[in-house]
């Protein structure tokens, strides 16, 4: 199995064990990386990004960071495949889970039992729109 996306159902079943133990920051957290682990998995084993290309440009700067360059590379191509309806949920469900979980990682508040559920589901709803439009 690939690694990306051995790394990605281990997020997602870590996540899933978590919230069962009321650790919702951690639980976020994991959702949010389970997310872009599969990302990475469908740029490299399915899109066939060139994986040194790919670092040497988050290494030099350009794109923005690993997260935002795997999330642009993906959306580029994504919508060119769906809806305006659906590209524009995309968009914002991942807008969501990332301002969720630099919420969770970074500042100094409380995460619920809601909010934990609700990164789960999302990230299980990208990743099933992701597996869907790039087989």
């Amino acid at each position: 199995m690939n690694q990306f996306l051995e790394k990605s159902t281990q997020s997602l079943n870590s996540a899933n064990i978590l919230i069962k133990q009321h650790y919702y920051s951690s639980t976020v957290n994991r959702a949010y990386y389970g997310y872009l682990q599969f990302l990475m998995h469908i740029l490299f084993e399915k899109l066939k990004q060139d994986k040194e290309q790919f670092y040497r440009d988050v290494q030099d700067g350009k794109d923005g960071g690993t997260h935002v360059k795997a999330s642009n590379l993906i959306c580029k191509l994504l919508y060119k495949k769906v809806s305006t309806k659906e590209y524009k949920w995309f968009q914002s469900t991942i807008k969501e889970l990332k301002k969720k979980r630099v919420t969770a990682d970074y500042h100094d508040s409380v995460i619920s039992a809601d909010e934990g559920y609700d990164c789960i589901r999302w990230a299980t709803d990208l990743i099933t729109c992701v597996k869907l439009n790039f087989k």
